[in-house]
């Protein structure tokens, strides 16, 4: 059985062996890709967050991905935190879910709205774009 660091790093080597990765292999039609990413952009964006902590391995990797394709995190409204451990001794929020998009997306579809609606049973808030 594989260890999560173990899971971590192949993650990591098939997200830098993707088709992605390069400049101008999006294309320039709009688009958007969103989900859980399992990563915070930066340390701002989680709960425990005291203003000590700094940027970890994973976001420095993340933005230099969103950095490389040329994306951006779409403007939302709504929760800020979408994702929750839902322990009451010990609760931890952050942000881990997004939706990036390129500049085509942002010129052709400036209208478009993201929404983080309030959570149900789920630990991620449901989002409506």
């Amino acid at each position: 059985m594989a260890t999560k660091q173990e899971n971590l790093d192949k993650g990591k080597k098939k997200m830098n062996s993707s088709p992605a990765k390069g400049r101008g292999k999006v294309g320039n039609a709009p688009w958007l890709l969103g989900g859980d990413f399992n990563c915070t952009h930066s340390p701002e964006d989680s709960s425990s967050f005291d203003g000590s902590q700094s940027f970890i391995v994973d976001m420095k990797d993340f933005q230099a991905l969103v950095r490389e394709i040329e994306v951006f995190d779409h403007a939302y409204f709504g929760h800020i935190f979408i994702w929750s451990n839902h322990q009451l001794d010990r609760p931890i929020e952050k942000k881990l879910d997004s939706f990036l998009v390129n500049v085509a997306w942002l010129r052709f579809l400036h209208h478009s709205r993201v929404e983080f609606a309030a959570p149900g049973c789920s630990n991620h808030c449901p989002s409506i774009v």
